[in-house]
């Protein structure tokens, strides 16, 4: 379904074609290797980490 698409793994936008890209690769104990992908030089900027929501206490 999203064959060919490319996400960067810092910022969670595309990367269109032709636009430049590195890539990182990490070894996984079974299967092949983990590819993530990352805009190249400064072009992207990295999105704040989302934790899971604060839940109120139950009163």
């Amino acid at each position: 379904m999203y064959e060919g698409v490319r996400i960067c793994c810092r910022c969670q936008k595309g990367i269109l074609p032709g636009e430049p890209y590195d890539t990182n690769t990490h070894d996984r104990a079974s299967g092949p290797p983990l590819v993530l992908f990352v805009h190249k030089g400064s072009t992207c900027k990295r999105q704040p980490h989302q934790g899971a929501p604060l839940r109120s206490r139950a009163r």
